[in-house]
């Protein structure tokens, strides 16, 4: 996958690499593409489909109940930091309180981004970061509190519209 393309492939294999340690854990694909029927046939050839449930579309108000239900919330992209700017999926999950995983832009990354985590490239490596994560929720917890915060202090309608009244302002004093 290219930096700034999601690739979704990835967290299909990364799953089966991951019930290899531990049954305990599912998929659920939120979302739509040109690469949706590719990734369902994919869970059936590699024995996923009874732990992989594709959404398709999901209507904008009911993406919350996704969010709030998952322990680790993807977006299978590679970043070089999970800063809470970036991405709406991932501000949204945040604000949902949800820790957020991605994959690292660059080997030398460390897993523990600014709001989330960042996953190697690597599907074995991944998988075993991510059960590391599920095993050690403390940190994950608070890395989705802090992120959370972020967004609400940052990222709501009210103080875009009030850091954009506030410029508009400054522009027109000028």
């Amino acid at each position: 996958m290219a930096y700034g393309e999601k690739s979704p492939f990835f967290l299909i294999f990364l799953l089966r690499s991951i019930l290899r340690q531990s049954k305990d854990v599912a998929l659920d694909v939120v979302g739509d593409g040109p690469g949706l029927n590719y990734c369902r046939r994919l869970t059936h050839k590699l024995g996923l489909k009874n732990n992989v449930a594709f959404h398709g579309h999901v209507p904008h108000d009911e993406l919350p109940k996704y969010y709030q239900a998952s322990a680790l919330a993807f977006s299978p992209i590679q970043v070089y930091d999970i800063d809470g700017w970036f991405d709406g999926a991932i501000q949204e999950s945040l604000a949902c309180g949800t820790p957020v995983a991605a994959f690292k832009a660059s080997p030398k990354t460390p897993l523990h981004g600014t709001y989330g985590f960042l996953l190697s490239n690597d599907v074995e490596k991944a998988a075993a970061e991510v059960l590391t994560l599920l095993k050690e929720r403390e940190d994950v917890d608070q890395v989705a509190e802090e992120g959370a915060r972020f967004v609400y202090e940052n990222c709501t309608y009210d103080k875009l519209a009030t850091e954009l009244q506030e410029t508009w302002e400054e522009v027109a004093r000028a």
